[in-house]
């Protein structure tokens, strides 16, 4: 299956659909164990939930043709993943709901930030404002880390209470 997407200059710009569903899967990956994180706070359950995104050889690696399958055979074996993941499953860590890009020697939290944008807090925007402050809004600092949807919220200026939301997790 072919997905195509068609620019102003004329013909078609043809990409492979088969590389959609991979980053898709992850994504929702992502937003379960943060949404389960966020329950599990709340009912105050005795469970942390992170998720991890594995940099190793797999059996996918194959596909990726044998130089990058050697390369990855040999700078990242999945046991290289393994004391990271023993790690976020002892006791002593106290983390949840957090993302961690693991493999090849290296470990790294990845977050999902949110800038500070532009705003007319309770008015409406314009198209044409929007396009004169965009490069405001894709400006990459400063910018704040929200636990979840709530925390985001209340970076603007939308009053939620959290009760009214906690009701659908328990």
């Amino acid at each position: 299956m072919k997905a195509a997407v068609y620019y102003e200059n004329g013909g078609p710009e043809v990409i492979r659909y088969e590389a959609v569903p991979y980053p898709a899967a992850k994504g929702a990956v992502i937003g379960m164990t943060r949404g389960a994180a966020v329950a599990t706070d709340f009912l105050k359950k005795n469970v942390e939930i992170n998720v991890i995104m594995p940099i190793s050889w797999r059996r996918m690696t194959t596909l990726m043709g044998p130089e990058v399958e050697n390369a990855m055979k040999r700078d990242s074996p999945p046991e290289r993943v393994a004391p990271v993941v023993a790690w976020l499953a002892h006791p002593d860590v106290s983390c949840n709901g957090e993302i961690f890009a693991v493999g090849g020697g290296h470990f790294a939290r990845v977050f999902i930030g949110e800038t500070r944008g532009y705003g007319r807090p309770a008015k409406d925007l314009s198209i044409e404002e929007v396009q004169d402050q965009f490069a405001q809004a894709m400006h990459i600092e400063p910018f704040t880390i929200p636990k979840d949807a709530l925390d985001e919220a209340g970076l603007h200026e939308v009053s939620v209470d959290r009760s009214a939301v906690y009701q659908f997790i328990a």
